[in-house]
């Protein structure tokens, strides 16, 4: 009998925040997104800690790091709309 392990497909994802109190942005790689938003949400990440709250403002999923790391290069030159 394989294992459940035998299954596991793991997910890379790319992320842009938005910290609530600088209105600074941060884009990040992950396979863990909910933890790793908690992480910058308590401090617990360098880069981020000085801007909490952070809130998730765009997600996009692949099926490598491979994959995922180029977008997030795309991303972080990406122009975004005012914060109101």
């Amino acid at each position: 009998m394989l294992s459940p392990r035998f299954f596991s497909i793991s997910v890379f994802y790319c992320y842009a925040l938005r910290s609530q109190k600088t209105g600074r942005r941060y884009v990040g790689s992950c396979e863990d997104l909910p933890h790793r938003l908690y992480r910058h949400n308590t401090g617990q990440m360098k880069a981020t800690k000085h801007g909490v709250p952070w809130i998730l403002i765009h997600s996009e999923s692949f099926a490598t790091r491979r994959e995922a790391l180029p977008r997030g290069a795309l991303i972080t030159n990406r122009t975004w709309p005012r914060r109101t």
